[in-house]
């Protein structure tokens, strides 16, 4: 009888010993699962758009005649680069302070524009007055100006924005008064060679 009661009492406790690992097993499970789903909506939440780029440096960007852009235009042809009458300039520099040579785009972030889409004209010019790029500013939100432009490490760009009125060969007076506020943005990726 005694021998039936050890055996009994063994087998108790075999199974007490299992349904312990088991009851850990599960727990170790569910915390796995709820390690892993917090994870993840962590990773989630805080990935954004872009998370992933690599910068490739810092640009040094001058501007010269200032960042906003608030010109006083009157109806006009396209000017030469040595024309200032109707025509607003801005003068701006961008130095490239990386180690890597960088491929910029210029932009023009629109905040108002009460005159017409593609009624104001843009021309930019770069160190040795060539013109690099043209083109028409629309109603809101962000224009490229220039993209693409090669800028070697260390190296510095001159530009120079115009912004006139187009002359469309009609009565403009209901542009007067009408204004434009923006602002210049540059911005460099690495380039791939």
């Amino acid at each position: 009888m005694k021998d039936n009661n050890v055996k009994s009492e063994n087998k108790n406790k075999k199974i007490l010993w299992i349904i312990i690992f088991i009851i850990l097993l599960l727990l170790l499970c569910i915390i796995t699962v709820i390690g892993a789903t917090r994870a993840y909506y962590s990773l989630m939440s805080s990935e954004k758009e872009d998370a992933t780029q690599v910068k490739v440096g810092d640009l040094a960007i001058d501007f010269i005649d200032g960042q906003v852009v608030s010109p006083l235009l009157v109806p006009r042809e396209e000017p030469t680069f040595e024309e200032t009458k109707y025509v607003y300039r801005n003068n701006f520099s961008v130095k490239a302070l990386g180690s890597l040579d960088q491929s910029i785009t210029i932009y023009l972030d629109i905040k108002t524009n009460e005159f017409r889409a593609d009624a104001i004209k843009y021309a930019i010019y770069d160190t040795n007055n060539d013109r690099v790029a043209l083109g028409g500013i629309g109603s809101t939100g962000n224009i490229v100006l220039l993209t693409n432009k090669y800028l070697a490490s260390g190296a510095t760009q001159n530009y120079t924005l115009l912004l006139w009125l187009q002359d469309d060969g009609t009565n403009q007076d209901y542009e007067q008064g009408n204004r434009i506020n923006a602002s210049l943005r540059v911005e460099g990726v690495q380039v791939k060679y």
